[in-house]
């Protein structure tokens, strides 16, 4: 079972890499790119957008399916996922840049007050979440 979770997070974080590939003039894509988080540490950016007026866009990609998770650990796991996307703004912040932090999931959770406390804690957090099922195309 744990190798089907995997793989599908896998196919999930390709496809989304592929989402962006093609960008207007003057964006660029960087993929994994791996930065320093606090000392001694590192952290693997998913999708790091370098914007035209220099700012920057980081895309975590989780393949979390929401209705799987047992309610009293929702909570939890959005704080940690809160958690390792600040934990690249130090970086940075430190060289004067600006950044914009995204998490993409493959769906909301069925449930409406789930899918609201979700995205109520990420919007707490500056933390744009992207239910890439509804993103229009």
């Amino acid at each position: 079972m744990e190798l089907h979770i995997f793989r599908r997070g896998k196919e999930f974080e390709t496809r989304e890499k592929s989402e962006w590939l093609t960008l207007d003039d003057g964006y660029q894509a960087l993929f994994e790119k791996t930065i320093p988080t606090a000392p001694g540490r590192r952290g693997r950016i998913d999708v790091l957008i370098q914007e035209k007026n220099g700012s920057l866009t980081i895309i975590e990609i989780k393949s979390t399916n929401w209705d799987k998770i047992k309610p009293y650990r929702i909570r939890q796991n959005v704080l940690r996922h809160i958690r390792q996307v600040l934990s690249y703004l130090t970086y940075f912040h430190e060289k004067g840049i600006d950044v914009c932090l995204a998490i993409c999931y493959p769906c909301a959770p069925s449930s409406k007050k789930t899918r609201l406390a979700i995205e109520q804690l990420f919007e707490s957090k500056w933390v744009q979440v992207v239910w890439t099922n509804e993103r229009e195309t």
